[in-house]
């Protein structure tokens, strides 16, 4: 960084956050910089829980700071991949935040070099994230590959709690009740044969083997120790987890929450043994369900278009709005000279639940 100018590097400085530092001094000030409005009754355990809890053990988290004055970070969570049948540890770029007087291009490329270079001392296979456009422009800046925008589907429960939730006047809410037999979501339909549903108290049953059918794909693999972290383990949000049963066996799930602002609510797994149609659309049915019970009015997904999972929700009438509100892209930095699968957007599954953010 010798050819900045000394200004942007007066008291700029870089290190790795290690898990024996993390006090509640500085999870509040983690809490503070880290501007999402996710209700952190115990910033520390919160902290503990996404950088140093995972089934892999501890994220490579980067913190920069001014005269000793927290300015930004960049975390790189180890995650378990499978990629084209072969399992990788990869790790997933997240959590990136500058102060806004400090948002310049010294404080951003120090944060991607030094979390660059964790990621090699950790021998991740490559990196990967799910970022706004702005950030995946600077990103490409520093050598990361763009595979693409991700197809986000919403469908409406309550159109005009959905208006109302964004602050829209009161007619325009009055509009949404006129609008809700055109564009709300239809009901699931009944169960298919031989399948029950049932609230998940965990996630034991979980072997991972309810993953698309597709065998070159990249994808996380969320098996129990997955599934338990993310969801179960989180102590900020709550999750609500259903499970369709043939028997004992578990054959189906989907992962939901309601809303923490603006009635929205999110779908954020939905997996059927063999992508099973009609499991899909009765899982996705029932959440729901639930989250109109709630009083939802908007429910967002992200799964690749030609998804299962998809699939079945554009038959329960969700669509993609356009990215113009809400756009994210697909980055990867790997191997430039190589073709790894990891670097063709087409073989990727994800889901919402993957960006650890929702």
């Amino acid at each position: 960084m010798s050819d900045l100018p000394p200004t942007a590097q007066a008291g700029l400085s870089f290190e790795r956050l290690q898990a024996t530092q993390l006090d509640e001094a500085l999870a509040r000030e983690l809490s503070e910089l880290d501007t999402v409005p996710w209700p952190r009754h115990d910033h520390l355990g919160y902290w503990r829980w996404r950088y140093f809890g995972s089934p892999l053990g501890s994220a490579s988290v980067v913190l920069a700071r001014r005269a000793g004055r927290l300015i930004g970070k960049l975390a790189s969570v180890h995650m378990q991949l499978e990629s084209a049948g072969q399992p990788v540890v990869a790790g997933l770029s997240e959590g990136l935040f500058i102060r806004p007087e400090e948002r310049n291009w010294a404080v951003l490329r120090g944060l991607l070099a030094e979390s660059l270079a964790a990621g090699s001392d950790a021998q991740l296979a490559f990196g990967y994230g799910f970022v706004t456009p702005l950030a995946a422009e600077l990103n490409r800046q520093c050598g990361w590959g763009n595979l693409g925008r991700l197809p986000i589907l919403s469908g409406f429960l309550d159109l005009r709690r959905a208006l109302l939730g964004r602050k829209l006047p009161g007619p325009l809410g009055f509009l949404g009740r006129l609008g809700q037999p055109l564009l709300g979501v239809k009901r699931a339909g009944s169960a298919p044969p031989g399948l029950r549903i049932a609230r998940l108290k965990n996630f034991d049953a979980c072997d991972g083997q309810l993953a698309s059918t597709r065998r070159d794909a990249v994808r996380v693999v969320k098996d129990a120790r997955y599934l338990s972290w993310r969801y179960t383990g989180c102590p900020a949000l709550e999750y609500q987890s259903l499970g369709a049963f043939a028997g004992d066996r578990l054959v189906g799930l989907v992962v939901f929450r309601g809303p923490a602002d603006k009635h929205d609510g999110f779908l954020l797994e939905l997996q059927a043994q063999d992508d099973d149609p009609h499991t899909l659309r009765w899982l996705a049915g029932h959440a729901l369900e639930a989250l109109r019970e709630r009083e939802v009015g908007l429910v967002s997904a992200c799964f690749p278009e030609p998804s299962a999972a998809a699939q079945a929700l554009r038959e329960l009438g969700f669509v993609s709005w356009g990215t113009e509100l809400w756009a994210m892209d697909l980055l990867v930095a790997s191997d430039p000279a190589g073709n790894g699968p990891e670097l063709d957007g087409a073989r990727w599954d994800y889901s919402l639940g993957d960006w650890l953010y929702h």
